[in-house]
């Protein structure tokens, strides 16, 4: 009985959901035909994990960016949408497209920055949880790791521009860019091996290795660990 009940329910709201879909597209005929194409692109882009556009985090920013775009366009100017204000000020509607593009591009790369600015959650050293009585040198290792820290968040920071994306930091900043990554690889190399255990453990691997590239040919592997 709760089975066939159920199923009742799912197909009075699937009839629902047509009825208002076709209610809708009797209203507002040319708009929900855009969003319906956006929808299945949308789908596409969602269900086909293998598909090129998953390569890189900035294809996806630049599907996100253009699919939010085309949606603006859509509802600021066609002719029958509730908010197509684009029509009657163009200006308005256009700075409104951009606005929203903007929005999204930046958005979504806020995201990516968040989760890979994760540090690891990887258990601390002896020396660490011992504390510094029971270490003569763990004072100064502390110390030690705090100024390597500041120094290569520092560069971080200079190489991964909030506001602009790295494709024209790089062209605008480029001997700049690449000076940062190297004293970010050079202090990774010349800490000591307990040093460089702690700052795998607070540093913001995801991001360092998204960002960072070695430039040296002498180099081939991105710093040697030191374990």
């Amino acid at each position: 009985m709760d089975k066939i009940v159920l199923m009742l329910g799912v197909l009075l709201l699937l009839v629902s959901l047509i009825l208002a879909v076709l209610a809708m597209f009797a209203r507002a005929p040319i708009f929900l035909s855009c969003v319906l194409s956006l929808l299945y692109f949308l789908y596409v882009f969602i269900s086909d994990e293998k598909h090129g556009i998953h390569d890189a985090q900035e294809f996806e920013n630049r599907f996100w960016t253009i699919f939010v775009l085309l949606l603006a366009t859509a509802a600021f100017f066609a002719a029958d949408s509730p908010l197509a204000f684009g029509l009657w000020s163009p200006s308005l509607g256009f700075l409104a497209v951009l606005g929203c593009g903007f929005f999204m591009h930046f958005y979504d790369r806020m995201l990516h920055r968040k989760i890979l600015g994760r540090a690891p959650e990887l258990r601390p050293s002896l020396d660490a949880r011992a504390g510094p009585e029971s270490c003569p040198r763990a004072e100064e290792k502390v110390k030690r790791t705090d100024e390597i820290l500041q120094q290569i968040n520092a560069s971080l920071a200079v190489i991964d521009q909030t506001v602009m994306p790295s494709t024209f930091n790089n062209i605008v900043k480029g001997k700049i860019i690449m000076q940062h990554e190297k004293d970010i690889i050079a202090e990774m190399q010349d800490a000591r091996p307990d040093v460089l255990n702690d700052l795998i453990s607070r540093l913001k691997l995801g991001l360092l290795f998204y960002k960072v590239k070695d430039h040296r040919r002498e180099l081939k592997i991105f710093f040697p660990l030191k374990l």
